[in-house]
């Protein structure tokens, strides 16, 4: 066997940490791009801001990326084989020490580290309790839209949203202060964002064209009619 033919990592914690480093980047660059992104940024009334608020604004995106994350790789609808599930929940557990990580690596004090730490497990538990919720109110929300009783398709596809719909509910909300009314537009725009973000990821770990993706774009489509006959 060549040495290009090795394996890079010679233990499953060596591969996790890497893994997890790698998604940490990927939510820091998703963030930044929604980040700088002027219609985000008129719709967030950057121009009103301070630079800290700015500052602020952009930690919850980038937490909100990690988050989205870890949720996305401890669905229990993913379809991956089940031997992949421990391997993946542990890499979920590892993505906001590998973000604190990458932060030392810039010069960050531990004193800040420690915050986000804590900031970032605060928005998991956050973000983790609203799912039964969300997954309740999207069930509300289909059978008034349709008419009828949920079908087995039309609870995939809501169980599929589920982790994008409380990562954008919750981010919204701190990213507006509480003060949500008024913002819907906001809201719909990060939740643009972060489905093709979340779309993304779930090609990538499910590794081929999904049938839970059209749900998903189905359940996605239904929410942003309802957010419009709300208006």
């Amino acid at each position: 066997m060549q040495n290009s033919d090795l394996p890079p990592f010679e233990t499953m914690k060596e591969m996790s940490t890497a893994t997890a480093a790698s998604l940490a980047k990927a939510a820091a660059g998703s963030a930044f791009t929604l980040f700088k992104d002027k219609k985000f940024c008129r719709l967030a009334r950057f121009d009103a801001l301070s630079v800290s608020e700015h500052d602020r604004i952009f930690n919850e995106l980038l937490i909100a990326g990690l988050t989205l994350q870890m949720l996305t790789l401890e669905a229990p609808d993913l379809h991956i084989p089940d031997d992949m599930r421990p391997f993946l929940k542990q890499v979920a557990g590892e993505i906001p020490e590998a973000h604190v990580r990458e932060l030392a690596t810039l010069g960050i004090s531990e004193e800040n580290q420690r915050e986000w730490r804590q900031l970032i497990g605060m928005r998991y538990q956050e973000y983790a309790g609203d799912r039964h919720k969300a997954r309740a109110a999207s069930m509300q929300i289909e059978i008034e839209a349709t008419r009828r009783p949920l079908d087995l398709e039309a609870l995939d596809g809501i169980q599929a949203m589920v982790p994008v719909q409380v990562v954008t509910i919750g981010s919204h909300c701190h990213l507006c202060r509480g003060e949500t009314e008024g913002q819907d537009e906001l809201f719909k725009f990060m939740l643009r964002h972060f489905s093709q973000f979340y779309v993304e990821m779930r090609l990538a770990y499910e590794g081929r064209p999904l049938t839970p993706l059209t749900r998903a774009k189905i359940a996605l489509k239904r929410l942003f009619r309802k957010s419009s006959r709300e208006k």
